[in-house]
């Protein structure tokens, strides 16, 4: 996994090296660049933590790599019909259909969304100046910066309803170790009652095999790979001989 850790990290510095073929393609790629580097810390991480044998926070760290993944292959698809639009125009201008795109609008939007939560945050100090000093420093905050917000559509005719279904569950059950929902219990308690004295607890999981994270991290990563190979045509660490290799290091059937 490690070798292919690597690969993924190499593959990243490629989309970072090689010039875009358009505009359209430059957001496209900077937003594989931005995911591709906290998909690769978190790869990096899971196989660290498995080394430990911390299969639980291992297990847990798949939430961001399939939330990297899919975002990723949201602003592919949802950028398709702009561009073919502009294609179809004689590829003028990409101003009126960069603006129709989530992945331009999103990246355009970055610094407005950060101030927005540092405004925030620094509500309260505002609250505490005079008033004249106050509306002085609101009206100079709305000069220097227009917040915008946008809503996140949702993937509803990204793929088919059986594998929206799947990613939906695979979602819900990694947000319900992240957040300590009830449905962790089944990992947490094996058996008995506090009450009595007899509890018996987990302090590692027992419920969540190594092979299987590793196989789902590859997983995840093996499709953002797919979607650079969609951006920009190829992908680096995207091959047949590594899957191969990959399938035999679990052995686990093709």
């Amino acid at each position: 996994m490690e070798q292919y850790s690597q690969r993924f990290k190499r593959s990243i510095e490629h989309v970072i090296s090689s010039p875009p073929a358009d505009d359209f393609d430059d957001y496209l790629s900077s937003w594989a660049v931005n995911l591709g580097v906290l998909a690769h810390d978190v790869l990096c991480s899971t196989i660290s933590l498995l080394k430990l044998n911390h299969v639980r926070a291992a297990y847990m760290l798949q939430r961001p790599l399939l939330d990297y993944h899919l975002r990723l292959r949201y602003y592919i698809i949802q950028s398709k019909r702009p561009r073919e639009k502009w294609i179809t125009k004689g590829r003028r201008s990409t101003k009126n259909y960069l603006s129709q795109c989530h992945a331009y609008k999103d990246w355009r939007n970055a610094e407005d969304k950060i101030y927005d939560i540092i405004k925030k945050q620094g509500s309260k100090a505002l609250e505490a100046m005079p008033e004249g000093e106050r509306r002085k420093t609101q009206a100079k905050l709305r000069k220097e910066r227009k917040v915008l917000t946008r809503r996140i559509s949702h993937m509803c005719d990204v793929t088919s309803n059986e594998t929206l279904g799947s990613l939906y569950l695979e979602n819900q059950i990694l947000s319900a170790h992240l957040h300590g929902d009830q449905v962790t219990i089944i990992d947490t308690i094996r058996s008995g009652d506090i009450a009595k004295g007899t509890l018996s607890v987990c302090w590692q999981s027992e419920r969540f095999k190594p092979y299987i994270i590793l196989a789902n991290a590859f997983a995840y990563c093996h499709e953002f790979m797919a979607s650079i190979e969609m951006i920009r045509g190829w992908c680096y660490a995207k091959d047949s001989s590594f899957e191969e290799g990959f399938r035999r290091m679990l052995r686990r059937p093709a």
